[in-house]
């Protein structure tokens, strides 16, 4: 605290609060701001200060009060205008910031923080052009402006001028080579731009300047995940959790990897970590989902939210019907509606989620899925080795009740041959037919072994159409001899080991981990019911009575709505 001050003039009690000032003692300054407005009520410099640590301490009234007598005193100061404006700017008072940067302008043309703040207020609002001209104005008042520099690349960045992006951000780190933001700022241009390798360097930078910059090692981490490098991905979150230990991205992320190196019970930990941190994260919310169709919970060690308690109940739910009671209208109908009292119970964490699957994989082995395939296939054009093999069992529900019959007889079917492939059903308004059911297999003897075991099931409870298919309709467009196969089932078409190194090049840069198999527990999951509420929203808009069968209780939904008119249209240009 101050003492023996009574001697001293006002002058040097200013001068001795502007050093306690400078030294962040602001306790200190502050008391001898008030002395010396106690002795003199208009002494302007007193009242700017006292308002700059009222400002910084978030005391954002107290501030406002001290400009505003500022400028009270004499209007024909540029800076009280100045932080006049980033206390309106703070409260989200645009309009009445712009007037007091302007204000403040008009004073003093040479003052370059009033244009920069000027800059900034028009940058938040969206007005990239006005923002971009203030800015340029700044450092052009003041050439060693760092932020403004920093803050026109990102502006440039918003707008796609990604080369100036770049430029600005590098005369950034020339002006200031510890200005760990700007390293930041341009790896997420070089990201952006395809340039990973830039990228993976600029965060380095970044964390090399300031070894505590979370979001730097987080960012990181997703570029190696992105390469393959999943280990070094790891290590990058979990620095950044280290960091920051509410940092619910970062845990997000780090289950995203386990999950991909098999260890479910590890993701799953990571992603309540990530939801109990912000329980708004989608990304964490559908993955916890997601994968909880991978694991049982043991209820005993697992984090407790919402999501695995509702997940837990709807597979008591689920065990309390045998199998055939399943596939018996009456029975449907009170499952649903037992399921859904549960799931109301965590309605309002998931409302919002935009859960808009069309799908549900019983069997999904990571190394193998259907992304993968497409982008294999569209860099390359040709046919990936696994779906050159693939013959499919193709069955045709009529309706929504059949297709959720099928979805537990599909629950009960014994593979043979340790078939690791998926079986799937799903609504596919783009091709003939409403609802489509798929099973996936390595050759024709499995087809048949398979039929054998689900044949009579099918033709007592849903009697639908059954049809043997090959492969990918997308691969038979451009390689029309692809399904061809004589009745040893020797191809026609053979496939090309040029292709075959081509994939496993592919695959070694993307996933450097092989052959780690998720596969869909038996029984019931909060995945599968969102999944069915899809379905149900679905039949309802394409009049598909028979979801009544099930339950009355379907809102309208937009968003599905939408998704049909897409595939729809879809359908008709494929047509066309």
């Amino acid at each position: 605290m101050v003492t023996n001050d009574k001697k001293l003039t006002i002058n040097e009690l200013f001068v001795q609060a502007t050093q306690y000032h400078q030294k962040d003692n602001l306790e200190a300054a502050e008391e001898l701001y008030k002395k010396i407005l106690q002795k003199d009520s208009n002494y302007i410099s007193a009242h700017n200060n006292l308002g700059l640590i009222f400002k910084n301490s978030g005391k954002i009234e107290k501030a406002k009060t001290c400009f505003e007598k500022v400028i009270e005193i004499n209007s024909e100061i540029a800076e009280p205008h100045n932080n006049l404006g980033l206390i309106f700017q703070m409260l989200g008072q645009n309009k009445k910031a712009i007037n007091c940067y302007e204000k403040s302008i008009k004073i003093d043309p040479n003052y370059s923080s009033a244009y920069y703040n000027r800059a900034s207020v028009s940058h938040n609002m969206g007005d990239t052009k006005i923002a971009k001209s203030y800015y340029e104005k700044a450092i052009e008042l003041k050439p060693n402006y760092v932020e403004a520099y920093n803050n026109l690349g990102i502006l440039c960045n918003q707008i796609n001028e990604n080369e100036k992006s770049i430029l600005y951000f590098r005369k950034a780190i020339n002006i200031n080579s510890l200005y760990y933001d700007a390293y930041f700022n341009l790896a997420l241009v070089f990201d952006k731009i395809g340039q990973n390798e830039k990228a993976i360097n600029s965060y380095e930078e970044a964390i090399k300047v300031n070894p505590n910059f979370s979001n730097a090692y987080n960012n990181l981490g997703i570029l190696y995940k992105n390469e393959g490098k999943y280990q070094k991905a790891q290590e990058c979150y979990e620095m950044a959790i280290k960091i920051s230990p509410e940092f619910s991205d970062a845990y997000n992320n780090l289950g995203v990897i386990l999950s991909d190196l098999g260890k479910t019970q590890d993701a799953i930990y990571n992603y309540s970590e990530s939801f109990m941190h912000n329980n708004k994260n989608k990304n964490a919310q559908l993955n916890l989902i997601n994968d909880l169709t991978f694991y049982k919970s043991n209820k005993s060690n697992d984090l407790k939210n919402p999501i695995i308690i509702a997940n837990d109940a709807l597979r008591d739910v689920y065990c309390n019907f045998t199998f055939e009671d399943l596939l018996k209208d009456k029975n449907l109908t009170v499952f649903f509606n037992n399921s859904n009292k549960v799931f109301n119970e965590v309605k309002h964490f998931i409302d919002d989620l935009n859960f808009n699957e069309t799908q549900t994989f019983r069997r999904n082995p990571l190394h193998f899925n259907c992304k993968r395939h497409h982008r294999l296939f569209n860099k390359f054009n040709m046919i990936p080795k696994f779906c050159f093999s693939c013959f499919k069992i193709q069955i045709d529900p009529k309706n929504v009740l059949e297709l959720f019959k099928l979805f537990f007889i599909f629950d009960g079917i014994k593979f043979t041959d340790n078939n690791w492939r998926k079986c799937m059903i799903e609504t596919r308004p783009e091709i003939s037919g409403a609802y489509k059911g798929y099973i996936y297999c390595s050759s024709m003897r499995e087809v048949n072994k398979i039929l054998e075991h689900i044949s009579p099931t099918l033709k007592k409870f849903i009697k639908c159409k059954i049809n043997i298919k090959r492969g990918c309709s997308e691969f038979y467009k451009t390689f029309p001899n692809y399904k061809q196969t004589d009745e040893n089932e020797k191809d026609f078409m053979q496939y090309n080991d040029k292709w075959k190194k081509i994939e496993e090049e592919d695959d070694n840069k993307i996933l450097n981990v092989k052959k780690i198999y998720k596969e869909t527990i038996k029984g019931f999951s909060l995945s599968d019911f969102l999944i069915m509420k899809h379905w149900l929203s679905y039949a309802k808009i394409i009049n598909d009575n028979s979801y009544k069968d099930i339950t009355e209780d379907i809102p309208n939904s937009e968003l599905i709505s939408d998704l049909i008119s897409d595939q729809l249209d879809f359908r008709k240009k494929q047509i066309l």
